[in-house]
């Protein structure tokens, strides 16, 4: 058994990776991470950084997979927080993961963007979100479901957009994979083969048809790249 814990994109809830669970290897243990302050942990306070979110998140991971083999996947924004539970459970001296997987995201030493998204106004804020495709202009269309939205994504653009990359600590020990989509306009293939300079180990790099959202567009095709990447077909 393999558990494969999954961190959720700007905005998105654990409910994310629902569809992954009846396609996954019946040997593979989707566990999907709710970040705070949205779906079941709609209540808690945002975090105030990325380094308070891996710190929460390692401590789940820590207690769920003590006596199995784990591995971590990340999109977007939960691709930075993956990198840096890596090193959080690192540092507590718990056992390597049998493998990590982070999509749409650019590596994480690159130099961070100039412009602070999550201090736009409203109206630009909601263009920027809108860009990178999904179902966010139907929820913009509802007013409730707007202002439910709207705060959690500038808490999670924040997040992201503060970001410090830390230099100088050891490369990723175990192997990474790297997932991106072909027509995601957010990123480049120079910033996804970056990831190989923070990989220690073995790496390889794996591109979907689809946007920034290929792996709600292509849900077979990300999970049977997973299961045999973890370990056989369904």
């Amino acid at each position: 058994m393999t558990k494969l814990f999954c961190i959720p994109y700007s905005g998105a809830s654990a409910m994310v990776y629902s569809k992954w669970t009846k396609l996954i290897n019946k040997e593979i243990k989707v566990i999907p991470l709710e970040l705070a302050g949205r779906g079941r942990r709609f209540n808690d306070k945002f975090y105030n950084d990325i380094d308070e979110a891996a710190e929460d998140l390692s401590n789940t991971i820590i207690n769920e997979a003590k006596d199995v083999d784990y591995a971590l996947f990340g999109h977007s924004m939960g691709a930075r927080v993956t990198y840096e539970v890596y090193y959080k459970l690192m540092e507590k001296g718990f056992k390597e993961p049998v493998k990590i997987f982070f999509s749409g995201s650019k590596a994480p030493h690159l130099p961070p963007d100039e412009i602070k998204r999550y201090q736009l106004p409203d109206d630009q804020f909601k263009q920027v979100v809108l860009q990178y495709g999904g179902n966010s202009e139907d929820v913009f269309k509802n007013k409730e479901l707007c202002d439910l939205f709207i705060p959690i994504l500038r808490a999670d653009f924040r997040i992201y957009e503060e970001y410090k990359f830390v230099p100088g600590r050891e490369k990723i020990k175990t192997d990474v994979v790297v997932y991106y989509g072909r027509s995601d306009s957010s990123i480049t293939y120079d910033n996804m083969t970056a990831w190989q300079e923070v990989a220690g180990s073995g790496f390889k790099l794996v591109a979907f048809d689809g946007s920034h959202f290929y792996l709600n567009e292509d849900v077979n095709g990300i999970t049977a790249s997973i299961n045999k990447e973890l370990g056989g077909q369904k």
